[in-house]
C-alpha cells in the first residue's frame, strides 16, 4: 500500500477480517471437527470473548491481567477430569494461557483488521485459502477479501477445494492431520501460483 518496491503479493491462507473473529470462529469448528460437544464450544467462546474484550478495553496486558486471569481460573474449574490431568495444575493452565495472551503479536493480530489495507494495495494480488481451512476459514475471509480488493484491477481471489490450512491435499483439515500428511504443499497449488507469476512478469 505504501511502496512501489512490491511487484505482487500472493496471500497464502490469509485473513480477511481480526484476530479475534478469526479465533473465535477457529476455536468453534476445530472443536466441532474434535467432537467436543457445543456446551463446551460455546463455554470456551465465552471466556475468549470476555479475556479479548478485557485487553481491548485495556491499555496494556498488565491492566488486563486480573480479568484475564480470573476468566482462565474459572474456565479451569469447568474442565473434567480428564482434560485438567491433559493441562496440569490450574497454574500452568493459567500461566500457559497468559503467556501467549501477552505477547505482543497475539494483541496485534487480535486487533488488526486487514481488510482497510488490503483496500489501497493496487500491485498484482493472488489470495488462495484451502476449502479444508479450519484456522482461516474459507466462509468467513474470502468474502471480506474479495470486497477489499474489489477495485484492484488485477486481484484473483480462489478456493482450492480439499486442501487445509498448509495447503496439504486433506481429509477432515483438523490440525492433529498435518503431521500425518507426507505432502508439504499440493503440486497444483504451486503451479497455479508460478504460472500467475510467470503470466505477469516472465
Amino acid at each position: 500500500a505504501h511502496t512501489k518496491d512490491v511487484a505482487f503479493i500472493v496471500m497464502s491462507a490469509g485473513p480477511g477480517v481480526d484476530g479475534e473473529q478469526v479465533i473465535c470462529l477457529q476455536s468453534r469448528v476445530i472443536g466441532k471437527a474434535m467432537g467436543v460437544s457445543d456446551d463446551v464450544i460455546d463455554s470456551g467462546e465465552k471466556t475468549n470473548r470476555a479475556i479479548f474484550a478485557a485487553m481491548r478495553e485495556c491499555a496494556s496486558f498488565e491492566e488486563a491481567r486480573p480479568k484475564v486471569r480470573a476468566e482462565l481460573e474459572a474456565a479451569y474449574e469447568d474442565l473434567s477430569v480428564d482434560e485438567k490431568k491433559q493441562v496440569g495444575s490450574k497454574r500452568q493452565f493459567v500461566e500457559s494461557k497468559e503467556a501467549s495472551l501477552a505477547s505482543p503479536w497475539m494483541r496485534s493480530f487480535l486487533q488488526y483488521d486487514p481488510a482497510p489495507t488490503l483496500a489501497k494495495v493496487m500491485c498484482p494480488v493472488l489470495a488462495l485459502n484451502g476449502s479444508l481451512d479450519l484456522q482461516v476459514v474459507p466462509s468467513q475471509n474470502i468474502p471480506p477479501i474479495k470486497q477489499a480488493l474489489r477495485n484492484n484491477p488485477d486481484a484473483q481471489v480462489i478456493e482450492l477445494k480439499g486442501l487445509n490450512h498448509l495447503f496439504q491435499n486433506a481429509e477432515t483439515g483438523r490440525i492433529d492431520e498435518y503431521v500425518q500428511i507426507e505432502e508439504t504443499f499440493d503440486p497444483k497449488a504451486l503451479r497455479l501460483i508460478c504460472d500467475w507469476i510467470a503470466k505477469r512478469f516472465l
